[in-house]
């Protein structure tokens, strides 16, 4: 789950269609009464924390669950985040995470059902067949995993401005299937990143290629760094989620979390962190051009991540020197307000605002 209680839109509703797709997300103590109507539609709701592991691993099989049914007018599949609201929590008397529940259509809202099924999709769907009556099938989800062939191997791996993690699998290998749902968690959350790839090899179908790659085991990774001339392999001591978004965050130089989000330095460039308040201090463009100087020397001596973060910070610089420092202020509350509806953002328009709310934060407390 993302941090600013956002979440990436695969598919989602439309909160402002009565009739439209069902299947909404992030439902706040705000829009809880009027989105959430058991005279229209059955309910499930999941209640989680951004913080709990077993909610993090029921998030694509609840999102797959959602997905099925994301335009039925039936059935409403909901979440609420009851760390940030509270109340909703209290109400419903969640007292662990991830807590599901369950109102049939004409219900009474406050006296749902335990759902006590399975928490995978296949028996949350099972679930809600019997309870509505219905023969629903699951949908494929959407993979964001990059297939690697022998054919595009060189073009999407070997690229010059590209980070590869790339796995090698076997479709018959019990722990290349236990890895998937992981695999797939990974690339969803660079699939946005156009410097990175998170790609797997069908080593049945591509012996050669695997064999190039000195394959002995599955399932086997390798690292394709920029401008490397071959792959690394991969090893690191663990699997998790959590690990391999460290590994690639620390070969692409980005700072994306687990969640979707961006961490709270994201964005930052340290080195510059000493000079902003001089710069707010300056009282002539001359002052303001010497800290500005002395800044853009402090990052030419830093990596490509900095230089790229820095340009943010200049044109703040400009704007401040334009408008004065409330601007750093009202730009950050406007992204805020912009974070707060994110369904029109792709997740790298949304990391992008995180890392200047980041920027605009050291401005803003001045």
């Amino acid at each position: 789950m993302l941090p600013f209680h956002l979440v990436i839109p695969l598919v989602l509703a439309s909160l402002w269609g009565v009739s439209s797709a069902l299947f909404y997300r992030d439902i706040t103590s705000d829009n809880f009464d009027k989105l959430i109507d058991s005279s229209q539609a059955a309910i499930m709701l999941e209640f989680y924390a951004p913080w709990c592991g077993h909610c993090k691993a029921l998030a694509p099989e609840y999102e797959r669950l959602g997905t099925t049914f994301a335009t039925s007018k039936d059935i409403i599949i909901a979440q609420v985040d009851a760390d940030k609201n509270k109340d909703l929590g209290e109400r419903f008397g969640i007292s662990g995470f991830p807590s599901l529940k369950w109102v049939a259509k004409g219900g009474d809202v406050d006296k749902p059902e335990d759902v006590t099924a399975g928490r995978t999709a296949d028996e949350l769907l099972k679930f809600v067949n019997e309870k509505m009556g219905t023969s629903k099938k699951l949908l494929e989800p959407r993979s964001s995993v990059t297939v690697v062939t022998g054919d595009n191997f060189k073009d999407i791996v070997m690229a010059k401005d590209k980070v590869a993690l790339v796995g090698f699998f076997a479709p018959w290998c019990g722990h290349c299937k236990a890895l998937k749902p992981t695999w797939e968690q990974l690339a969803t959350l660079y699939a946005d990143e156009k410097d990175v790839v998170i790609g797997s090899v069908d080593c049945d179908e591509e012996g050669d290629l695997a064999a190039a790659n000195d394959v002995q085991g599955f399932p086997h990774i390798k690292i394709f760094g920029r401008d490397a001339e071959e792959g690394e392999d991969y090893n690191e001591a663990g699997r998790s989620l959590d690990e391999f978004v460290k590994f690639v965050n620390e070969k692409a130089g980005l700072d994306i979390t687990t969640d979707g989000g961006v961490s709270p330095t994201g964005g930052v460039v340290a080195e510059i962190a000493e000079h902003i308040k001089s710069f707010v201090a300056a009282s002539s463009d001359d002052e303001r051009k010497k800290v500005t100087d002395t800044c853009h020397a402090a990052v030419e001596k830093l990596d490509e991540t900095a230089k790229k973060n820095f340009k943010y910070y200049v044109k703040v610089f400009k704007k401040i020197a334009d408008q004065g420092v409330e601007f750093a202020s009202m730009e950050k509350a406007r992204l805020l307000k912009m974070l707060e509806s994110p369904d029109n953002l792709k997740a790298s328009q949304k990391r992008n605002f995180m890392r200047r709310v980041n920027v605009l934060s050291a401005f803003d407390e001045l």
